[in-house]
């Protein structure tokens, strides 16, 4: 329940002042929430006690009493809208109503979603996202020339292989050059035997000869 005081006398007419507990007391004590200058007022004087259902004003055996709609209050009575509290020399009008229920929210589930060609949702072409991911691929490989790669035209391609096979059929055709076999060193033929005494001698004789033809 929602309570509220609006004072009717005094300086603060017109005040409204919120129950913001269960246990709300009334006195000139520290412990009570509204507290009075007034030696009409005890110590502690009333309580309203606020639940759920309802809420109740109970008079704490103060001095002077507590009044409700011009009755003493004896035990717990119940407090409605319109009902003037009367503490001490201090009246107060109450304002009771039933606080709203916070209604709690139902989580829902996630439910799958499904994409079809006739409930007027969008399609989607896998091939699209490869293209785009391709581009992007070929983007990044320009902007950074260490893993940029080039491919081959398909012409290209065939010029070459054409080549490559012009290349091994002229090798095929060409005779080719061997070195010749390396043989073994041919050896000089035997001198016969020359008879040293005789050569000697012939050597001598001719010497003699030179030297008494001279004179």
């Amino acid at each position: 329940m929602e309570v509220k005081l609006k004072v009717l006398t005094g300086k603060n007419t017109g005040k409204s002042i919120s129950v913001p507990v269960k246990r709300f007391l009334i006195g000139r004590a520290d412990d009570c929430h509204l507290r009075p200058k007034s030696d009409a007022i005890s110590r502690n004087h009333c309580v309203i006690l606020v639940s759920d259902d309802e809420a109740v004003v109970r008079d704490l055996n103060s001095r002077n009493g507590t009044l409700l709609n011009g009755e003493a209050v004896e035990g717990d009575h119940v407090l409605a809208t319109g009902d003037v509290l009367k503490v001490g020399k201090i009246e107060f009008e109450l304002a009771v109503k039933a606080k709203k229920k916070k209604k709690k929210k139902k989580e829902k589930k996630p439910q799958p979603v499904e994409v079809k060609a006739d409930d007027g949702s969008m399609e989607f072409d896998v091939s699209e996202w490869l293209d785009e991911a391709d581009v992007a691929a070929r983007s990044a490989r320009a902007s950074d020339p260490e893993t940029r790669q080039y491919k081959l035209d398909e012409t290209d391609r065939i010029a070459l292989d054409k080549s490559a096979e012009n290349s091994e059929e002229d090798s095929s055709d060409k005779p080719v050059l061997k070195r010749p076999e390396k043989r073994e060193p041919g050896k000089l033929p035997v001198a016969a035997p020359i008879d040293s005494d005789v050569t000697s001698q012939d050597a001598a004789a001719d010497m003699l000869k030179k030297f008494f033809n001279s004179r």
